[in-house]
């Protein structure tokens, strides 16, 4: 008897402290999701190019979403939040997230990771595999390179 409500015990605690998180796959070309923006940007001393910017346009909070582009890589995950506090300043958007960059090839060039609304980590690929890590700690950026062993 003292197993049962044992278990039953164990059973409601983890449902009642345990945070469900709905998980969203989205599509950055779905106009029902985002708002695209497509400006003519100039640079000093390089070619004018058109820049598409993605943005939601009604969030979900508390969800963990996968962005994929229109060729189907990811280019976006993480959890968005509609309020967090760093340094006493208030924001919204994505706290935990990572975010995918690709060459004109196809291939993954680099990515960026966010933890607690911060950059902490890059990686950059080359040819596929990793090629060097650069760790953000606070305001010194260390660089890691990895070399092959002969």
């Amino acid at each position: 008897m003292n197993k049962i409500l044992l278990v039953i015990l164990i059973c409601v605690t983890n449902t009642l402290f345990s945070q469900e998180v709905d998980t969203l796959t989205v599509s950055q070309n779905d106009t029902l999701v985002f708002n695209i923006n497509v400006s003519w940007i100039q640079r000093p001393c390089q070619k004018p190019k058109w820049n598409t910017s993605y943005k939601l346009k009604a969030p979900k909070d508390s969800t963990y979403y996968l962005i994929f582009n229109d060729t189907g890589q990811l280019v976006e995950e993480g959890l968005y939040t509609s309020k967090y506090t760093i340094d006493n300043k208030h924001y919204s958007g994505f706290y935990n997230s990572k975010y995918y960059y690709y060459k004109d090839n196809g291939k993954l060039s680099r990515v960026y990771y966010q933890k607690n609304g911060r950059n902490v980590k890059t990686e950059y690929y080359k040819r596929g595999k990793l090629k060097e890590m650069r760790l953000s700690l606070r305001n010194e950026t260390l660089l890691l390179t990895l070399c092959k062993k002969h």
